[in-house]
């Protein structure tokens, strides 16, 4: 809560600080909305910040405040938008912002001194992220500052502008050498002194201009040019021959400038590439010369010259119809470029442009000066056909004819083959392109066709020639081409402009006639067509035109607009007009030998010469008479200002024009003033001078009533008595004034003003001292009614006896109850109140005083004053407020033994501390007098304590008693068994016991859990028998810890697996078998065969380990095939042992003891334990069959490998 009113109270500060120093601070905020539903601007905002999201600005208004943008931030400038950003638009390092619109218009003007850019970072600042795409924009820095993107010293950051109409202009507006501006700053780009950093440009009508040092687009005065790539566009480097598009003027030329594409007029500080070529301006005029013509195809390229197209994107025509290209440094003839200026142009007859560049002769491109003039631009549709005139070329059609050894040219873009013609093949061709397919040259046939010649004179009709076959009955086509052409100029229409045609003749492929191909004819296949001039007749004549008419722009008359003035031949070429002396007015002929300017008006003596054209020959001069007389009209003045009542004579500077013309004063018209000094309407009567003689205008304007400086004065201060009021106006006032206390209680009555001034004096009510005085002017013709400023006076009171305290001693303790305040001395009978110094020590209500803490303090008591006399106070000596005692109990923790004397708190009383106090002890600690474990046991202070808590500062520490606590035992370290496996057979020796852990050194004790396996006598066990059973030992414990026991895991004794030395082998008939088990014989129990025991009389035992012989009359109750038999002894049992029959005795079917007929194995089918079996044992004695013995040495190494794992695992355990 406390955070809360210090907040609320630091903002009123803020806010009060601002307000006094005139500090501004945003007081809004907008929040974007969406692309669908974006917030609407439609009124003043202020200072304001725009965080991320949509913006629409709509009407016209403007706003007086600097827009931050804040995140990413979209402005969308409606149709009818007209908008101004008085203080401009702050985009600095990392925010986004990006402009859209068609013709709505924005206007960003950074605040005089701020060093901000129109658009872009303050002062110190980059730009930020900045996209136009459409839109009327206009950004002027403020001096130091770019245009568009980076503020004083900021860089550029990065810019892109796809559209819309930019003009972006450094510093303020104060004009420099050459028309640039006195700040640094770029155009766009780096304010002065800053940086580029990425400027891209892709479409958009762009005009930048740059302060005295700045690049017009790239770095400030002495920042690098950084990179700069342009598309696109028309862009226009603003700031005269000086100014340049790259790096600042103080820098050494650095950064690259890219140029894929638009109309850039302007120089750039480095060399401008492609990525690929250097690049050099080419200037090309377009038509006749008309501004605005849009290049609306883009990507139009230069054919098979360059390596990527030349982007035409929003380019238009400028200054007389330029357009301004950069192009590598290579041989291009004209004809080879490829451009249109409209869609419709693509195939127009009479698409051409004029080329300006700085190349060679005959090429574009190079560094030496050179002019093409009228050369005709062919047009490309797209890169797979060529179009002129409406006849598209395919194969194999399309042939070549040479007549004279001359160049042709085909472009990438035909598909071939070609067949070329020519008298003897492979010579008088060259053919200058690539990628064209197969050129196939072929020699002429004779008598093919017959061709008449024709001489005609130029008519602007087309001229024909006829074309007989003599032979073949194939199709015939006659195309035309201009004398000297270096391209084949594929077209069937017929020629009308005058010069010599070569006429070829071209007929379908395969046209037999009598067993020959007729292709073309050798003599026969060619012709010439003549179209000679014609001749020029021009005829004079006269006319007369009002000086100021439409004809004329300014003073200067176009008189090739004046077609009255000469008869001109249609076939006339260039006119070149001469002002002829004979005439009575003055003027001169501009340099363009068609303007006439005119000085003064009266008739003109007008020569005219024509040139020759390419369709006819130039005629005689001829001259016609041109009169101009003056232009008598009613002049249209401008609205004047009004303007307030001085004394002096207004002569406000009016504004005369004639029609849009704007006239000069004392040239075309004079003026006079009346009725310009005192209030109400004054008069402008304008008369024509000169051109414009006869001529009148007037206007009036209005003198407006002056508002009069008023000033009141007050003088006088001792009570009772009076004060002097004075109020002072103008000399030439007239009038009275009317003086008020208060808000509007009259001193007297109106007072007359003399000389400028009125006087009064004023006596003051008994009981008021304190009057604010105002002065009402009532006003004259002059001047109107005015109030004065407000002047504050006071009387001064009487000073009360001295007064005295009562009832305060100079010491007491914190805990004091009330004390009783009271005063003495003093004169008027006021109400006395009390206050204290320090309200952390006393506060007092009413005159009751409470001491609330430790410290020192004084007490204040002050009587009021009444009419007469000011209040009386006193201030207390010191008091001094001591600190209570606090005393503490502290019950320790009782723990478990750790060998340590350390003592936790558990509990803690006090006594003597005040209802509502927050202390406390901390710091210090407790501890044992000894370690060992025991009941109430002595605890004492180890680390002394100290005072804690808010109201610490007012107690003092007092005694500190500890009580009793207990130590009980610990538990032991945890304990193990050692000694002990988890498995073992009944065959293994004793085993020896003991542990590791516990904690004492008490005796150890051992138990088994199943005495009838395993029995323990001391730490000694022994093996009894085969089952599972647990140990368990237990450690004594002393006086600090008790007994600790651990029990193992199970232990698991498995009887002893003997190993099968021989097996019963194989039996064939007769005789006994026998076996031998590793294994002491006094341990043999039985003979096992498929889960029973065999009759001890079907066999014998012997010594040499264990020797097993099966009986022949047991033998022959077994069927041929294998039998397996295990024989157990005392304390464990054999591995499986193999009798393989062979051969049973025919019709033996009889049993032996204790093995039924039924219960033996059929002939050749295994037993049950020959199908469970998991490896197969060798047979001891047969070798008769290898793979049986195989089988039985794999079966002993997977014995030996089982034997290895179980004693291997009982290891790890």
């Amino acid at each position: 809560m406390l955070v809360q009113k210090l907040g609320k109270v630091l903002m009123v500060l803020i806010l009060l600080f601002g307000s006094l120093s005139g500090f501004s601070i945003p007081v809004y905020a907008a929040t974007g909305g969406t692309s669908d539903n974006p917030t609407i601007l439609n009124a003043d905002q202020g200072e304001a910040t725009l965080t991320s999201g949509y913006y629409e600005l709509q009407g016209n208004f403007t706003n007086n405040g600097r827009l931050t943008i804040s995140g990413d931030v979209h402005l969308i400038l409606n149709d009818d938008a007209n908008v101004t950003i008085s203080g401009g638009i702050e985009c600095g390092s990392d925010n986004y912002l990006t402009i859209e619109g068609n013709v709505g218009r924005l206007t960003a003007i950074a605040r005089s001194g701020t060093g901000a850019a129109g658009i872009g970072g303050n002062e110190y600042d980059k730009g930020g992220i900045i996209t136009i795409n459409g839109g009327k924009i206009t950004a002027e820095g403020a001096r130091f500052g770019a245009g568009i993107g980076g503020g004083n010293r900021g860089s550029g950051g990065n810019i892109t502008i796809n559209g819309g109409e930019v003009t972006a202009l450094a510093g303020d507006s104060i004009p420099g050498y050459l028309g640039m501006t006195l700040g640094n700053g770029a155009g766009i780009g780096g304010g002065a002194n800053g940086s580029n950093d990425s400027i891209t440009i892709n479409g958009g009508v762009i005009t930048a201009r740059g302060g005295v040092l700045g690049a017009d687009i790239g770095g400030g005065g002495a920042g690098s040019g950084g990179t700069i790539l342009i598309n696109g566009g028309t862009v226009t480097s603003a700031g005269g021959d000086k100014k340049n598009i790259g790096s600042g003027d103080l820098m050494t030329p650095n950064g690259q400038v890219i140029i894929n594409g638009g109309s850039i007029k302007g120089r750039t500080s480095t060399q401008a590439t492609n990525g690929t070529d250097n690049l050099y301006l080419t200037t090309l005029t377009v038509g006749s010369g008309t501004n605005g013509l849009e290049f609306t195809a883009a990507g139009y390229g230069l054919n098979g010259k360059i390596s990527k197209n030349y982007g035409m994107n929003d380019v238009v025509t400028r200054d007389g119809g330029k357009v301004y290209i950069y192009l590598p440094s290579a041989n291009y003839t004209a004809n080879s470029i490829a451009m249109a200026t409209s869609d419709a142009d693509k195939y127009d007859n009479g698409a051409s442009i004029n080329v300006t560049t700085s190349g060679a002769t005959g090429t574009l491109g190079n560094s030496s000066s050179h002019v093409l003039s009228n050369a005709t631009l062919n047009v490309k549709k797209d890169g797979t056909s060529w179009h002129k005139h409406g006849r598209s070329l395919t194969s194999p059609h399309a042939t070549l004819k040479n007549a004279v050894s001359e160049t042709a040219t085909l472009y990438s873009f035909l598909t071939g083959p070609f067949d070329v013609y020519d008298s003897s093949a492979n010579t008088g061709v060259s053919i200058a392109s690539n990628n064209i397919g197969t050129l196939n040259y072929k020699t002429t046939t004779a008598e093919d066709f017959s061709l008449s010649t024709n001489t005609v004179v130029y008519d602007g009709k087309p001229k024909a020639v006829t074309i007989t076959p003599q032979k073949g009955i194939g199709t015939i086509t006659s195309y035309y081409t201009g004398v000297g052409s270096t391209i084949y100029d594929t077209t069937t229409t017929a020629p009308s402009d005058a010069g010599t045609y070569t006429v070829t003749i071209d007929a379908t492929e395969g046209v037999w006639d009598s067993g020959i191909l007729y292709l073309m004819g050798n003599g026969l296949d060619t012709g010439t067509l003549t179209i000679n001039k014609a001749t020029i007749t021009n005829g004079g004549g006269a006319t007369t035109v009002i000086y100021g008419d439409a004809f004329f722009n300014d003073n200067k008359l176009d008189l090739s607009a004046l077609d009255s003035l000469f008869n001109i031949d249609a076939n006339a070429g260039v006119r070149t007009y001469t002002l002829d002396t004979g005439g009575s007015g003055q003027g001169t002929m501009d340099e363009d030998n068609k303007t006439l300017n005119v000085t003064t008006v009266g008739t003109f003596i007008i020569g005219l010469e024509t040139a020759e054209t390419a369709n006819a020959i130039a005629g005689e001069k001829v001259t016609a008479t041109l009169t101009v007389i003056p232009r008598k009209t009613s002049f249209k003045v401008a609205d004047l200002t009004p303007v307030y009542y001085t004394g002096l004579a207004h002569t406000p500077t009016v504004t005369v024009k004639a029609g849009s013309k704007t006239l000069m004063l004392d040239k075309d018209y004079k003026v006079d003033y009346k009725n310009n000094v005192n209030h109400g309407t004054a008069v402008v009567d304008i008369v024509g001078e000169g051109n414009y003689a006869g001529s009148k205008g007037r206007k009036t304007f209005t003198i407006n009533q002056a508002t009069p400086s008023i000033i009141l004065s007050a003088s006088g201060k001792t009570r009772p008595g009076s004060v002097s009021l004075t109020a002072t106006l103008p000399g030439d006032a007239t009038g009275t004034v009317m003086f008020y206390y208060g808000s509007s209680i009259p001193v007297g009555l109106p007072v007359s003003v003399v000389a400028g001034s009125a006087q009064i004096d004023f006596t003051p009510v008994t009981a008021v001292n304190d009057y604010n005085f105002t002065a009402v002017y009532s006003g004259d013709t002059n001047y109107e009614t005015s109030t004065s400023n407000i002047v504050d006076h006071s009387f001064i009171k009487g000073e009360q006896e001295a007064l005295a305290l009562s009832g305060l001693d100079a010491n007491y303790t914190y805990g004091t109850g009330s004390i009783t305040l009271g005063t003495t001395g003093g004169t008027t009978d006021g109400a006395v109140t009390y206050s204290s110094n320090n309200p952390n020590a006393a506060v007092i209500n009413g005159n009751i005083l409470t001491i609330v803490g430790v410290g020192e303090f004084t007490v204040t008591a002050e009587m009021a004053g009444d009419v007469d006399y000011n209040a009386v106070s006193v201030t207390s000596f010191k008091v001094t407020v001591n600190p209570a005692t606090l005393d503490a109990t502290i019950t320790p923790k009782n723990k478990v033994y750790d060998g340590l004397v350390t003592s936790e708190v558990d509990t803690i009383s006090y006594t003597g501390i005040l209802i509502g106090d927050q202390v406390e002890i901390n710091g210090g600690s407790i501890q044992f007098d000894d370690a060992d474990a025991g009941e109430v046991k002595t605890v004492s202070v180890d680390q002394p304590y100290t005072l804690a808590g808010n109201d610490v500062s007012n107690y003092v520490l007092g005694a500190i008693q500890v009580n009793t606590a207990d130590i009980s035992q610990a538990e032991q370290d945890e304990l193990k068994i050692t000694g002990l496996d988890t498995i073992y057979l009944t065959s293994d020796a004793p085993v020896t016991l003991g542990v590791t852990g516990g904690t004492t050194n008490g005796v150890v004790t051992y138990t088994s859990s199943n005495t009838s396996v395993a029995t323990i006598a001391g730490n000694i066990l022994t093996i009894v028998g085969a089952g599972d059973f647990t140990v368990t030992a237990t450690l004594a414990g002393d006086n600090n810890y008790h007994a600790v026991s651990t029990t193992s895991r199970k232990v698991t004794v498995d009887q002893t697996i003997y190993t099968v030395l021989s097996h019963f082998g194989n039996w064939s008939g007769t005789g006994t078998v026998a076996a031998r088990v590793d294994a002491d014989e006094t341990k043999f129990f039985r003979l096992m065969y498929d889960g029973k025991e065999i009759d001890a009389a079907n066999y014998t035992i012997t010594h040499g380990s264990t020797i097993i012989t099966l009986k022949e009359t047991h033998l022959k109750n077994y069927a041929a095939g294998t039998h397996w038999f295990v024989a157990e002894f005392s304390d464990g049992r054999s591995e499986r042992i193999r009798l393989d029959v062979t051969q049973a005795k025919a019709g033996d079917k009889g049993s032996d003891k204790g093995v039924a007929i039924n219960s033996l194995p059929e002939t050749g089918a295994p037993n049950d334990s020959e199908k469970t079996a998991t490896g197969v044992l060798p047979t001891t004695g047969d070798i008769g069959k290898p793979i049986d013995l195989l089988i039985s040495l794999i079966g002993l190494a997977l014995s030996g490998l089982m034997l290895w794992f179980i004693d291997h695992r009982r290891k790890v355990n």
